[in-house]
């Protein structure tokens, strides 16, 4: 799989980053032949959180766990990057996070030791907690830093403002950390109102604006849209009715059929489409992709080998470049 220099970093990192988040769906066996086949692909990025596979609060980091076992016991594993994240209270009545330093630094030990790690490559902030000054979330990240524990930063389901005050924080920085954000974005548009959870933060144009200009890196969550254009365009029993209340809006029909089209113009798959239109976004971005099968992984991966035109992405985009 091809790779991409990340800005920031003196890494070259996979087009593709695997997710964990739905590893609690697989039997351990059927996660760790996925990271293995990831792997084979030259894969080098695997995302998970501390709170992954946690359905209720005081379940243990499963996901983490998984992951763990594969790093100490795969002999793929020798040049694989992890990014983990932390600072992500459950509660059943999704109330704002509240960073307390104690508890992310207890989360943090936690993970480097189910990872089995010295240092994390790349730690997010996996919630915002606004009632607390930016400059004072960074310097937590900058201490985690200082002391060997992190290699780099990011913010996930962070707002676009508290984001732009960051960035401008970080650039009168000695030593910057902040790489990346993490936050929901995909060619498939998702229907802010149908959110449980009213603190997980979606693309648009004022943070894609930025980003832009900063070119800070995007590794967005849900990238495939849980494969509700694949599910569309074939008309399966897959479509759930969550799935149309999150998804089924006017741009994604339009979206829809531009993917037919040029699908059928090139013979990629609708995944290879949907995940290299943010590929070739005037940005750096790395899809966090999670796969149900072997075959999935193997379908998405050739993604990074495709080139889109300027003017497939305009028709992809439906008039919205975002």
């Amino acid at each position: 799989m091809r790779k991409w220099k990340m800005p920031g970093t003196d890494w070259w990192i996979s087009g593709i980053v695997m997710g964990t988040g739905n590893f609690c769906q697989h039997t351990e066996a059927e996660a760790l032949r996925l990271m293995d086949h990831f792997a084979e692909h030259d894969g080098n990025l695997l995302d998970t959180a501390n709170s992954y596979c946690k359905q209720r609060p005081g379940d243990q980091n499963i996901a983490e766990q998984i992951v763990g076992r594969w790093l100490r016991e795969s002999a793929a594993a020798k040049d694989m990057l992890v990014s983990t994240k932390g600072g992500h209270t459950l509660s059943a009545d999704f109330a704002p996070a509240h960073m307390d330093r104690n508890e992310i630094e207890a989360e943090l030990d936690l993970s480097l030791s189910t990872l089995g790690r010295e240092t994390i490559d790349l730690y997010y902030l996996h919630r915002d907690d606004p009632s607390q000054p930016v400059e004072a979330l960074l310097e937590i990240l900058r201490d985690f830093r200082r002391q060997g524990k992190i290699r780099y930063f990011g913010l996930s389901n962070w707002s676009t403002d508290r984001i732009h005050e960051a960035i401008n924080l970080e650039k009168q920085a000695s030593d910057r950390g902040l790489v990346a954000v993490q936050n929901r974005w995909s060619l498939v548009r998702y229907n802010d109102q149908a959110a449980n959870d009213p603190h997980l933060v979606a693309m648009d144009w004022q943070s894609w604006d930025l980003f832009r200009q900063e070119q800070l890196t995007v590794m967005p969550y849900s990238s495939l849209g849980k494969g509700y254009f694949s599910k569309y365009l074939q008309n399966t029993c897959e479509m759930t009715e969550k799935l149309r209340r999150y998804y089924e809006n006017d741009l994604n029909k339009k979206r829809a059929e531009a993917l037919r089209q040029i699908h059928k113009e090139t013979g990629y798959s609708i995944s290879q489409l949907v995940l290299a239109w943010l590929m070739h976004q005037p940005l750096p971005v790395y899809p966090v992709a999670a796969f149900r099968r072997s075959d999935q992984l193997h379908d998405a991966v050739g993604a990074a080998a495709i080139n889109l035109s300027y003017e497939m992405m305009e028709r992809l985009g439906a008039g919205e470049p975002w």
